[in-house]
């Protein structure tokens, strides 16, 4: 998460800034990330991708403008995961602020 923020933002990284903005960008969905213009009413810009094997999920937000991220995994898989992950997402946020 670390390169991709940097990446994003033009800092030194493993790829280009081009090739981030490209991970990064896009109508609804980029290269594997989802693109969600609005979290809750402070955040914006969100990059979120998710994964699973069937017994665990996990769960990774990049926040570019605020330039920190979030990684949420879970030891099961659900699914109304994101009914469990979300109200957590929201009290981290809540606390950054």
């Amino acid at each position: 998460l670390q390169d991709n923020l940097r990446g994003w933002n033009g800092k030194k990284s493993l790829l280009t800034r081009e090739s981030y903005r490209m991970i990064h960008t896009g109508k609804d969905y980029g290269l594997g990330w989802g693109i969600v213009d609005v979290i809750n009413k402070d955040f914006h810009s969100v990059s979120i991708h998710s994964g699973s094997a069937g017994t665990f999920y996990s769960k990774a937000l990049l926040f570019k403008d605020e330039d920190f991220g979030i990684i949420i995994c879970m030891n099961r898989y659900v699914e109304d995961n994101n009914d469990l992950i979300f109200p957590l997402v929201n009290e981290i946020l809540d606390e950054y602020r």
